[in-house]
């Protein structure tokens, strides 16, 4: 799969925003040449090997996998007690605030006809977005 050229809005080819798998997997073969951002002012540049079995290793890649970092950010975060947040769960908390945005629209434009049902929607829509944020 070719990757489209990113042109000066940050578009693809096509006119779509790149897709993040998309990158992953053309890169996914060229660690060696991979340049890794600085996130914290002292570097990484200590190591600590431990012994795994093959199904724990699968279970570490499948965790990093879902919340979208590496393993090793994955372990780093697990062994010094930071949460780990699932894109999935970021994902759904975006969705959710884009369907609220969408309920307000149809309440100024409707005129208020649905005010009593928006507004109970709406509430559950914020208790859903505190409940998944309260996991992070």
């Amino acid at each position: 799969m070719p990757i489209a050229p990113i042109g000066a809005a940050g578009m693809g080819g096509d006119g779509f925003p790149p897709d993040r798998n998309h990158f992953s997997r053309a890169f996914s073969t060229s660690f060696n040449n991979m340049t890794f951002k600085r996130t914290q002012a002292e570097p990484l540049s200590c190591q600590c090997n431990i012994r795994l079995t093959p199904s724990e290793m699968e279970e570490l890649k499948d965790a990093a996998s879902v919340a979208g970092i590496t393993v090793s950010t994955y372990i780093r975060q697990r062994a010094l007690g930071r949460r780990v947040a699932a894109n999935t769960d970021m994902t759904t908390i975006r969705e959710l605030r884009r369907i609220g945005g969408l309920l307000k629209h149809i309440h100024n434009e409707s005129g208020g006809a649905y005010s009593q049902l928006t507004a109970d929607t709406l509430i559950e829509i914020q208790k859903a977005i505190v409940s998944i944020g309260n996991g992070l």
